[in-house]
């Protein structure tokens, strides 16, 4: 699928003997969007890289799908993958990300420092254990829910108006804005936990 100059949106289902993809040269790619139900494919990599017009990104049930190489894709503002394996995932350089869902992927580590244009993050059913959100400032919705998460830092300057860190009982500590602390405190109050 390279070098198809008029390929804007690309719809992937299915397709279990899928082994590699190519998209090299295609510049105008807007949207790609993969769909696999429950039977086990075999693709285990996806190289974006350079998809300079892509916007959306989506994948649904990747299975071991392990690696997503998104250098160069500098427009993307959605990216949305669910039940993937994949362990980390590199943001940097993609200023344009508006929203960013990651939910049973056993996730561990992402890097969101470049990324303060993010509105909603949803990052639920993963692995993480520490999440550092300080510099996104336009922050409104968080779902870190039924992960492995110690630490959390919100202190971004952003009065979201959804957070959600329920079902990680391991979490000690937050750093949290100011006129959050009430809110924070009873949403740890109610789960019992020490924060």
């Amino acid at each position: 699928l390279s070098n198809l100059n008029s390929l804007k949106n690309l719809t992937i289902g299915g397709c279990y003997n899928l082994t590699s993809l190519n998209l090299n040269g295609n510049t105008n790619l807007e949207s790609i969007s993969f769909s696999f139900d429950i039977n086990p494919h075999k693709l285990t990599s996806i190289d974006l890289s350079n998809l300079t017009s892509l916007k959306s990104f989506n994948c649904i049930t990747g299975g071991d799908l392990s690696s997503i190489n998104l250098d160069g894709t500098i427009n993307l503002e959605e990216f949305n993958v669910w039940d993937i394996n994949i362990a980390s995932i590199d943001f940097s350089g993609l200023n344009n990300l508006k929203t960013v869902s990651i939910g049973s992927s056993n996730l561990e580590t992402i890097n969101l420092l470049d990324n303060n244009n993010i509105e909603q993050l949803s990052l639920g059913n993963n692995k993480l254990s520490s999440l550092n959100l300080n510099k996104l400032t336009k922050l409104d919705v968080l779902d870190v829910s039924n992960n492995q998460l110690e630490s959390l830092f919100i202190k971004n300057d952003a009065n979201e108006s959804y957070l959600n860190f329920d079902d990680n009982p391991n979490l000690t500590y937050i750093c949290a804005d100011d006129s959050q602390i009430d809110e924070i405190q009873a949403k740890i109050d109610s789960q019992g936990l020490s924060a």
